[in-house]
């Protein structure tokens, strides 16, 4: 039985569908004081690393524990169990009694050299051959404070929804509605992160975390929900004012990311819009969450925008479907 958080190398196996990998990637890193900790680490005795590697592991450790038990809750709320089907439902039961508690977390403390540069370059990445663990790349962001690395928590998030997407479809359960063609290999998955489904389901679970969206929230509630955190200061931005608005003509509510929207988006947008919607947010710190950009939302909601006059305009109606037609959190 392998053990929890274990330090060895992993040996990467090349895999040639998109199922067999999915990854947490950004080419921007989670905090800047990550490199000055790492080149401190390895200059660290053994003992010294020892000390160190203890505190990540029960940093690691108490993260993956708070990930799984919000996986518990969403997947025991009643508004989830309506997803499922009759037949379906064995499938959840046994998520939550068997499977997500059999989930591990493995660390990386440098890469794989035997490891394409995608997956080396991602904050983390689940194998479907290894469909109880997921991976983390902590020399990717990690800068050994605890209270500055709650990309770290996300980054299990996303992963952890990737294992449980694989764990329903390998089991019958449909865990989303797919919007656009599967890649067939990684070169294409890459291509296609930002509108792969698989990464929006996982998208989507941080934002539901983050505003307290249920399962079934209508458009207006999610936007609300969206503008409370913002009036709460859980959200924030340096580049962009939010502001609600609705096209009463196609009856859609926006978030507005300034200027004010007068015109809704309809659809889902093509890879060159959603780059450049993600383009207009990318180094602006355009969402901000617990003192770091939130990728996640970002890239989100870069599915769901236009661009008019350098302002962003999030249709909040075709997020709210993606929330009610996905069995996620």
């Amino acid at each position: 039985m392998r053990s929890i958080l274990k330090f060895s190398d992993f040996i990467f196996e090349s895999q040639s569908t998109e199922e067999s990998e999915c990854t947490y990637y950004d080419q921007k890193k989670g905090d800047g004081e990550y490199e000055n900790y790492w080149a401190k680490y390895n200059k660290m005795s053994d003992q010294a690393k020892e000390i160190e590697k203890k505190k990540i592991l029960d940093y690691i450790s108490e993260k993956t524990k708070e990930v799984k038990e919000e996986y518990r809750k969403w997947y025991s709320d009643s508004g989830t169990i309506a997803k499922f089907s009759k037949q379906e439902d064995p499938v959840r039961r046994s998520l939550l009694s068997t499977y997500l508690p059999s989930i591990k977390s493995k660390i990386h403390l440098k890469p794989n050299p035997k490891a394409p540069k995608g997956q080396n370059s991602a904050w983390g990445y689940f194998l479907s051959k290894y469909d109880t663990e997921i991976n983390i790349n902590l020399y990717n962001f990690w800068n050994g404070k605890q209270t500055g690395n709650k990309s770290v928590h996300d980054t299990l998030k996303h992963e952890m929804a990737h294992a449980i997407d694989s764990y329903f479809t390998k089991n019958g359960v449909r865990t989303y509605d797919a919007t656009h063609p599967p890649a067939t290999s990684h070169e294409e998955y890459m291509e296609i992160y930002l509108i792969n489904d698989k990464d929006q389901f996982a998208r989507l679970n941080i934002l539901r975390q983050i505003i307290g969206a249920g399962p079934s929230d209508s458009a207006k509630t999610l936007l609300n929900k969206f503008m409370s955190a913002v009036d709460a200061g859980k959200i924030t931005s340096k580049s962009f004012k939010f502001t609600k608005g609705f096209d009463s003509n196609k009856q859609i509510y926006i978030l507005a990311m300034n200027p004010i929207a007068s015109q809704g988006v309809k659809g889902k947008v093509s890879l060159d819009d959603a780059k450049k919607a993600y383009s207009h947010m990318m180094g602006k710190e355009a969402i901000v969450v617990g003192g770091k950009e939130n990728y996640n939302i970002e890239q989100l909601f870069s599915n769901f925008a236009k661009v008019k006059n350098d302002g962003i305009y999030v249709n909040m109606n075709d997020i709210a479907n993606l929330n009610l037609t996905s069995k996620g959190f």
